[in-house]
């Protein structure tokens, strides 16, 4: 079910190094049905980084197939992201000339979020993704979705049966990506001549700034700064002209991928900023491990003393991050109550690892806590608007980084 990992994926070298070991942990989004259950699959969830381009990825790749067929988080459960995505196609319309029929191709496309946000400029939207669930989900509702993995082959056929694409987005899967090179030319392949391809990856930079460990699990194979990723792009004869910071999910890294060199002064102001901060360097990784450890160490004690003093505490978003923060730190049912989730496909089931309910806001009225740590917390100002009540009636939202803190 999984592979050891010994060279990097994109400068093929073998001087990697570990920094982070959150120890052995379950599959974030499989959860779990029956919560007596005691045959989950774990694995070693430890980051390395490659001293030859600076790259950082896991220890150990596990099956796709075992993640990624059939998948619980729907991104257009959030209204923050799907606002994002909006944003996103209006920059492709309003920048790079999109029209009425051009191709627009979204790999990992999850249940349609980011090619519905497409729809008003009148193009021909096709999603990708493995999880059929999700692509049945997306087709049903007219965005045409293939429920495969996205691969060379599959880059051949719809150029055969679709034609070029005028905008190709992967958001938050570039990440997932072990054989990275088979990745960019299938999209080589389909990118029309004046297309744009458009990446967003969790930036390390803000990874390692603000604390973010729990955003490191399985299905994140890798952690990326912008100077891996423009030479890797260059050798199969793509070019990264563009990069945006963004704060969404806690820090991310949208670059602007094309056939021909355009060279924004983004990009150096970018590779400036790694190079003066030191992250191509292992020693600015040395004391990452130390800060998950204190989080852990104050989220622990902070809950225990809530207990002690007679205070209840819930958690809001039964999101892989979430199941990260909850499993390292051994927090669990006796600890926390329930999770909210208004995902339906995630409500009745239990989280991994720590088998804690997962619930619909319903419950809130029902079983108040006096705290809720927020899990989910990159979407913290819509979990404040949706939790208002909570707050209303004397509820304090714990919030675990960049260090843990109360609101």
């Amino acid at each position: 079910m999984h592979q050891s990992v010994n060279n990097c994926r994109i400068c093929g070298g073998t001087k990697l190094e570990p920094y982070l070991d959150l120890g052995t942990m379950p599959l974030v989004n499989n959860l779990v049905d029956d919560p007596r259950t005691t045959s989950e699959p774990k694995f070693p969830l430890v980051v390395l980084f490659c001293h030859g381009c600076g790259l950082s990825q896991l220890s150990v790749v596990v099956a796709p197939e075992v993640m990624f067929s059939n998948y619980v988080y729907r991104s257009s459960i959030s209204k923050t992201f799907a606002n994002h995505c909006a944003q996103l196609a209006q920059t492709a319309q309003r920048e790079f000339g999109l029209g009425a029929g051009d191709l627009v191709v979204d790999l990992a496309s999850n249940d349609g979020c980011a090619l519905r946000e497409f729809l008003p400029f009148g193009v021909r939207p096709l999603g990708v993704d493995p999880a059929r669930n999700l692509a049945a989900m997306a087709t049903a509702e007219g965005i045409p979705t293939i429920a495969r993995f996205w691969s060379r082959e599959l880059a051949e056929e719809i150029v055969t049966d679709h034609g070029h694409a005028k905008i190709m987005t992967a958001m938050n899967v570039f990440a997932h990506v072990h054989d990275l090179r088979s990745f960019i030319q299938g999209v080589a392949r389909v990118l029309a001549e004046d297309g744009t391809f458009i990446v967003e990856v969790p930036y390390l930079v803000d990874l390692l700034k603000d604390n973010i460990f729990d955003t490191v699990y399985h299905e994140h194979l890798s952690y990326y700064l912008l100077n891996p990723l423009i030479g890797f792009c260059a050798s199969e004869g793509l070019h990264v002209n563009r990069a945006d910071r963004i704060d969404i999910h806690g820090g991310t890294l949208r670059l602007y991928i094309q056939r021909h060199p355009a060279p924004h002064a983004s990009l150096q102001s970018l590779l400036q900023g790694e190079r003066e901060g030191g992250y191509l360097s292992f020693d600015r990784y040395r004391e990452f491990s130390k800060c998950a450890e204190k989080i852990k160490r104050d989220l622990v004690a902070t809950v225990r003393s809530l207990h002690a003093e007679g205070k209840s505490v819930a958690a809001f978003g039964a999101s892989a991050k979430g199941s990260i923060m909850l499993n390292y730190c051994g927090l669990g049912r006796s600890d926390i109550l329930y999770t909210v989730d208004d995902t339906p496909e995630k409500q009745g089931k239990y989280m991994a690892g720590t088998h804690i309910p997962i619930v619909s806001r319903k419950i809130l009225e029902i079983q108040r806590p006096d705290y809720l740590l927020v899990l989910a917390w990159n979407f913290f100002k819509e979990v404040q608007a949706k939790t208002a009540e909570f707050r209303e009636q004397g509820g304090k939202y714990l919030l675990p980084v960049p260090s843990l803190h109360v609101v």
